[in-house]
């Protein structure tokens, strides 16, 4: 038992030196009996869930540099538990939820690749999935990929409820990414056409942002021609 503790501080001293190596080897060790016991797995995922919440914190502060170190200890431990959920049947309903933090955490340290790997391997088993499309797309955009982003922006708006706020966001995206292909004709249409379904959308902000974007890069837009689309 005493050996077991031992084992556990020694994992949170790598993880607060940054000695990220050696706490990999350390979390392997610690799940290494197969099936991975629930004591074990609590233990770990209580790890890996108080260095996303500071990671979080941090982020919210601008504190980029700690926001990064700490997210990059919690992909440490994520990682193993994304293995384990994903090969052990008592810990299956873990393994979505744990690949999204995994990838967030990916996502906060800059690791923009392997965040959106995790999100397409999602899209896979559930091409549908409005929480993944909508990470993926600002990956993509913060990656500079615009038609990669149009796309799942595009994707995400069909599976939603017109005139829902998830439905207003994921057009305005569109029409951003759109903007920034240098496609302002397609990109004003997409305006126009969202805010003719719903003239009275009931979201203050998102109209004035419509109505920002389309003053911008649309002022000599017609809704009449929208209606007429």
């Amino acid at each position: 038992m005493l050996y077991d503790m031992a084992r556990k501080l020694r994992l949170e001293c790598y993880l607060q030196l940054g000695m990220l190596k050696d706490a990999e080897q350390e979390v392997a060790a610690i799940a290494g009996k197969t099936p991975v016991d629930k004591i074990t797995w609590a233990f770990l995922n209580g790890c890996a869930e108080r260095y996303y919440t500071l990671a979080k914190a941090d982020q919210s502060k601008t504190a980029h540099e700690d926001s990064a170190r700490n997210a990059a200890a919690a992909q440490v431990v994520y990682a193993k538990l994304v293995s384990v959920a994903g090969q052990e049947p008592a810990y299956w309903n873990q393994h979505a939820p744990i690949q999204m933090r995994l990838a967030e955490m990916y996502a906060i340290d800059h690791k923009l690749a392997q965040a959106a790997a995790i999100y397409q391997e999602m899209l896979a088993g559930d091409p549908t999935s409005a929480d993944v499309l909508y990470n993926l797309a600002g990956i993509y955009e913060r990656d500079g990929r615009w038609e990669d982003a149009f796309t799942a922006w595009n994707k995400l708006a069909r599976g939603l409820n017109p005139g829902s706020s998830s439905w207003l966001e994921a057009r305005f995206r569109m029409a951003q990414t759109l903007i920034h292909l240098g496609k302002h004709k397609e990109a004003c249409e997409v305006i126009a056409v969202t805010r003719s379904r719903c003239p009275e959308q009931g979201n203050e902000e998102m109209e004035r942002a419509y109505l920002k974007l389309q003053g911008e890069f649309c002022p000599h837009q017609d809704m009449s021609d929208a209606e007429n689309e």
